[in-house]
């Protein structure tokens, strides 16, 4: 697990130019599309404080907010999905000016005119730099990342939206909390003596606002769908500070970590089966009337179709906690230089240790693939790089064809959970890319942390 490669067989391939690999014309006409960044319209919404008109479009000043811009619109999810897939791509102002040109030249309208057209009402010499572009979107997305007001039940404490359930079933479910409490009140008139009181912590961050209670019925996972926004900011910090790992590391390699990421975009991460070892688990997949050895009645036939079993490595991002609490207490800190964000790479072994059925969606006929049962370690912690903890979770099917993991890991050295991780398949199943999500802990207390991490298969 620790000697494993750092990145998927494939990343290494499409960095090493290799001939063999695959093709695709639509691939190929993605990536040049997108080789002068995405249209200046939404790339703008994702600034922090950087601001540029464009043309045709009502002017827009970015705000330091957990909301996007889009919300609610037909926009929002789709191109936040997009910046899962493809990090953040600033908008560049090419071709460069001519070195050769005299000094007192300036451009031309025929040289204006040769340059691809970008809507932008400032002259390209004044646009901002991609640098530049870059640093502001990882500030507003560190923002978002790090809202510990986020973490709510309704999203199962992870990156999904709300999950709305009609007024009828909610109306009966606080009748019956109603109920509950007044049955409690005439049999013990000092429970409310007995009822914790919030903490101060508490009333700093959430102020008098009771926490949420958990849905009941609980949530389905036909339910649950990604939280674009949150998964494309988590995308946008953990590549940000995996190129600062890359510039400090004091170890020059063959494959260094800044040459890699920029591959990291390419589509062919995204196709379905790019992770180690996919068709092979496809090929050896039970067939129909095969005996499998289930153990026990709950279990359904199965095989490893979102490419779980193996070697990954986690990337996984926080905050010092009382750098966090600061920071949720006064967002515009996001705004100042020199945070300190923590930034490591975790090995994890995945096992599969069984299948079960997933719940077919109502108006469906057809049951999602079977959920999968895993189990394994991981090695290091923020203590030591020696911590081995236990994880036991399960990767199932979501809506919308998504791919959830979630995920609990012990405390070291025990059998206690202290963490828990909900993440969604970037790409299609068993994709090189690997999965996003958010860790936090795993008792669900109000003032946990939370974070980003990212993962992927490399073994």
């Amino acid at each position: 697990m620790i000697n494993s490669p750092p990145f998927p067989p494939l990343l290494l391939l499409l960095t090493a130019n290799y001939s063999a690999t695959p093709g695709s014309v639509n691939v190929t006409w993605l990536q040049d599309l997108l080789e002068i960044g995405l249209p200046p319209e939404l790339t703008r919404t994702l600034m922090a404080t950087l601001s540029f008109d464009v043309q045709g479009h009502a002017p827009y000043q970015p705000t330091l907010t957990s909301t996007s811009h889009w919300d609610g619109s037909e926009v929002d999810q789709p191109f936040h999905k997009l910046i899962c897939c493809t990090g953040f791509i600033p908008i560049t102002a090419c071709p460069a000016v001519s070195t050769s040109a005299p000094p007192d030249s300036a451009f031309t309208s025929d040289e204006d005119d040769d340059m691809p057209p970008l809507p932008i009402t400032r002259p390209r010499t004044s646009l901002y730099t991609p640098e530049e572009q870059s640093a502001d979107a990882r500030i507003l997305a560190r923002r978002r990342v790090y809202d510990m007001r986020y973490l709510k039940p309704a999203r199962l404490r992870g990156p999904f939206q709300p999950v709305q359930r009609d007024a009828e079933s909610n109306q009966h479910q606080i009748e019956d909390e109603d109920e509950d409490d007044d049955d409690d009140d005439d049999d013990d008139g000092d429970d409310d003596e007995d009822e914790e009181e919030p903490s101060e912590l508490d009333l700093m961050i959430f102020g008098n606002r009771l926490p949420a209670p958990d849905l009941s019925p609980p949530i389905e996972p036909y339910e649950l769908i990604p939280d674009y926004v949150w998964l494309a900011s988590a995308r946008i910090v953990v590549e940000a500070n995996l190129r600062e790992v890359s510039k400090q590391s004091p170890y020059p390699a063959a494959f260094s970590m800044g040459d890699i990421l920029p591959y990291m975009r390419k589509m062919q991460t995204m196709c379905i089966g790019g992770s180690p070892g996919y068709w092979d688990a496809w090929a050896n997949r039970p067939r129909e009337g095969s005996e499998t050895g289930k153990s026990n009645q709950d279990e359904v036939e199965g095989w490893d179709w979102a490419g779980v079993s193996g070697i990954w490595k986690r990337c996984v991002c926080w905050l010092d906690y009382r750098e966090l609490l600061a920071h949720n207490l006064a967002p515009e800190k996001f705004l100042e230089d020199g945070i300190r964000e923590a930034c490591r790479i975790i090995p994890l072994s995945v096992r599969i240790t069984g299948y079960s059925e997933s719940p077919i969606p109502p108006g469906s006929t057809i049951r999602p693939l079977p959920t999968i049962h895993v189990e394994g370690e991981s090695k290091g912690s923020d203590r030591s790089l020696d911590d081995l903890r236990h994880i036991t979770g399960t990767v199932s099917m979501i809506s919308d064809g998504a791919v959830r993991w979630e995920m609990v890991s012990t405390a070291a050295g025990s059998d206690e959970p202290e963490w828990s991780s909900e993440a969604v398949q970037i790409g299609g199943s068993g994709a090189a890319v690997g999965f996003l999500g958010l860790w936090t802990g795993a008792m669900h207390e109000r003032s946990d942390p939370l974070g980003p991490f990212w993962a992927w298969k490399v073994a």
